[in-house]
């Protein structure tokens, strides 16, 4: 898969969040989706495919809530190859 680049999206579960999502991934970028509910991103990044990757649960509140967040990148390295462009946040 040629990539754009890897666009970390928050609040990917629904709503802006999945638009902005599915509309990155439909112009070639792949993207790492980051939620409180994991059903819905696991959901959404399996219909993605090999796009995207769902890092859950991210709760809101201070900025120690989501540590788990770093873990993106190196999990998407994991699953496919490093992204040709650079990682953005969304």
């Amino acid at each position: 898969m040629s990539s754009k680049g890897l666009a970390v999206v928050t609040g990917g579960a629904s709503g802006i969040g999945e638009a902005t999502a599915r509309a990155l991934v439909a112009k070639g970028h792949r993207v790492a989706l980051l939620a409180r509910r994991a059903e819905r991103i696991d959901a959404l990044a399996a219909e993605l495919g090999d796009g995207a990757i769902a890092i859950a649960p991210i709760g809101v509140g201070p900025m120690s809530s989501v540590s788990g967040a770093h873990v993106a990148p190196a999990s998407f390295e994991r699953q496919t190859p490093p992204p040709a462009g650079p990682t953005k946040i969304v």
